[in-house]
């Protein structure tokens, strides 16, 4: 057990240092170490019961043991503050369900009427729970009602009864403030009215039933936390009767736990299911924009290299060839590579002289600059379902409206051929995100196509005026500015590109950016 206490304290540590941009690593470190606090205050209490004895050869159980005693020597409780540590320990993990409950909330879409009181109620209902579980299982208290059974003569079966009852609701009240937060993104996901994508959330889910099953074996299943017959004759909640620590508790459970964990921190890295701590944000979004900066101009080196290549095989041919229409069209060549050639060295140039301005602006700035600088052929209608006329993020104004350039520009792409083609932007917010869509009613993407869009250079259309760089590009713009990118398809109906990015604090009406 002692070990396990020790995969948890170090898998709190490795989760923030890995990923301490963002509040859910936070929240989920706090879990881990408010179990981890009440799991050793119960490895203490067996040894002071002179029962905690370790059985077993395997290696890591002989670990388990000395830990534990490195443990026991620097602690000093009694058993009545050992169970006041513990209770602690339990209210602090459940209290971070509630702060995910609160953060969730925030991702609720305000495009719609959601009735909000009814979450306010829950939130103040589960606070309430945890003061009562903390005081209810407090061994002060459990000790008055020890004594007071004896003092209230005929009322005492009624007494008992009463407090069994109330043991049985905070007991049963455990699965439901566990369960809670998770049905809460089921619901709302189910509803539609989540600024979450399904990998997110699938990547919560899983982290939270992962820690949640694991404070349930420790606390609730195998030696109860809290048995009201203890209380009764004992005058403790938890009674200590086990002669030797079972096996399974050094041998195997460390095993499970460090496999646990170790899957809990993947998915919580991997999908990234975290919002970003408003400090860390601006720095963050310039630092890989700098990084964006320095990658576009090694390539754009290389394609100025090529076109110079081609100016001088060109000039080559020039002074050889002799013929009028040879001589009109290789000039025409050469201009066609000058032309290319000084564009490409202005960008460059202007590429390096180009400052990070991520600015807490108007989404909607980006939004109309790309529709200004990339108009929409005739004949193509432009739908907008927007949930506000202004909505604040903290972007970088050319390269998020490069972002909806290239969207639009895809969208006309896949249009060709259809009867009545039609581009839907759509846009909903939520306290922590806002989220932007392009919808087109064309070809669609085929599914073995969808694997390979994000490459550079791949297009499913043709490169004559696509050469495939466009997905590529956004979605490591979206990724530099802290956000997600999505893209749903089916194969001659439609699709669809998402968009999440954090919110930026809104400003007056009248304060211009």
């Amino acid at each position: 057990m002692a070990l396990t206490v020790l995969f948890m304290v170090i898998f709190a540590i490795v989760l923030v240092s890995w990923s301490y941009k963002n509040q859910y690593s936070f929240l989920f470190a706090a879990m881990s170490i408010g179990m981890a606090t009440a799991v050793s205050t119960m490895v203490i209490e067996i040894q002071r019961a002179g029962n905690y004895y370790v059985s077993g050869n395997v290696i890591y159980s002989r670990l388990d043991a000395k830990i534990f005693k490195s443990l026991n020597k620097i602690t000093s409780f009694s058993i009545t503050e050992l169970q006041i540590v513990r209770n602690i320990g339990i209210v602090i993990f459940l209290i971070m369900n509630l702060l995910f409950v609160s953060s969730f909330a925030k991702c609720i879409k305000k495009s719609k009427n959601i009735q909000y009181s009814s979450n306010i109620i829950i939130k103040i209902s589960m606070m309430l729970y945890c003061i009562a579980y903390f005081i209810f299982y407090n061994p002060v208290a459990g000790y008055r009602i020890f004594l007071k059974q004896f003092t209230i003569g005929e009322g005492r079966a009624i007494f008992v009864l009463l407090i069994g009852i109330i043991h049985i609701v905070l007991m049963f009240g455990v699965y439901l403030y566990l369960a809670y937060p998770i049905f809460f993104l089921i619901y709302y996901y189910k509803k539609h009215k989540l600024t979450l994508f399904l990998e997110q959330m699938l990547s919560l889910i899983i982290a939270l039933v992962a820690l949640d099953s694991m404070f349930i074996f420790f606390f609730f299943s195998d030696m109860p936390l809290s048995t009201l017959n203890n209380l009764l004759q004992n005058g403790f909640w938890r009674s200590i009767n086990v002669s030797v620590v079972p096996r399974y508790y050094t041998s195997v459970l460390p095993v499970i736990s460090f496999a646990s964990l170790l899957f809990i921190s993947y998915f919580l890295i991997r999908f990234q299911t975290t919002n970003l701590l408003k400090y860390f944000k601006e720095y963050s979004i310039k630092k890989n924009l700098r990084g964006m900066h320095n990658n576009l101009r090694d390539v754009l080196h290389s394609e100025k290299n090529v076109i110079f290549s081609t100016k001088i095989l060109a000039e080559e041919v020039l002074d050889s060839y002799g013929t009028k229409e040879g001589l009109n069209k290789l000039n025409r060549l050469l201009e066609l590579s000058n032309s290319h050639l000084d564009s490409l060295t202005q960008t460059i140039n202007n590429i390096k002289d180009f400052k990070i301005r991520t600015i807490n602006r108007d989404f909607f700035m980006a939004i109309n600059q790309a529709l200004k600088s990339s108009p929409l052929p005739a004949g193509i209608v432009l739908k907008t379902n927007y949930c506000c006329n202004q909505i604040y993020c903290n972007y970088d104004l050319y390269h998020m409206s490069q972002v909806i350039i290239n969207l639009l520009v895809n969208a006309v792409d896949g249009l060709k051929g259809v009867k009545e083609p039609c581009i839907t932007l759509s846009l909903e917010v939520s306290e922590h995100w806002v989220h932007f869509s392009v919808e087109d009613n064309g070809q669609g993407i085929s599914p073995k196509s969808m694997s390979k869009i994000y490459k550079p250079y791949y297009s499913t259309r043709s490169k004559q005026n696509n050469w495939g760089i466009g997905l590529s590009y956004v979605s490591r713009v979206i990724k530099a500015h802290w956000g997600y990118m999505r893209v749903l398809s089916e194969e001659g109906k439609w699709t669809r590109v998402e968009i999440l990015l954090t919110r930026g604090k809104e400003v007056k009406s009248g304060v211009s950016n």
